[in-house]
């Protein structure tokens, strides 16, 4: 199996090999230090459903983040796949932190893409950000090997 990076890729041998790869990009051009959008991959609990992971998550959220408060709980689509997005608000060392996230299940697993941005948020930032989550699509892996 070829696992496709962007400045390579690595031939795996046979067997069960699961993607838990976490890419963090920085918008160097944005004004407010600190912001990011981060891809990340998790696998649902055996036995559970998308809704179940979801309700784990804001549990997990409302336990370990101060002052933990949902701006926006939404499903929708990006790419024709079903996405459930959640905004939100906390404090982090007693500074306010906002955070969109995109949660979009691939059978079992879990792709969420999080743009994360100190302070309070500026329109444009927050917009560019969720563009950014907005235009992630799905693309085949290729068929030919990379030479």
């Amino acid at each position: 199996m070829k696992y496709i990076m962007q400045e390579g890729y690595l031939t795996l041998t046979s067997g069960e090999w699961q993607d838990r790869s976490v890419n963090v990009l920085a918008p160097q051009h944005l004004k407010t230090k600190g912001a990011n959008l981060v891809v990340a991959r998790d696998t649902m609990p055996m036995g559970t459903d998308v809704q179940d992971y979801l309700e784990q998550q804001k549990q997990t959220f409302r336990k370990e983040l101060a002052e933990f408060r949902i701006l926006a709980d939404v499903e929708d689509s990006i790419g024709g796949h079903p996405v459930h997005f959640l905004e939100f608000t906390w404090k982090g060392d007693g500074k306010d932190v906002y955070q969109i996230m995109g949660i979009i299940p691939v059978h079992e697993n879990i792709i969420s893409l999080t743009a994360t941005i100190p302070g309070t948020p500026d329109k444009s930032e927050r917009e560019e950000l969720l563009e950014a989550i907005i235009s992630f699509r799905f693309h085949d892996p290729p068929q030919e090997p990379v030479t």
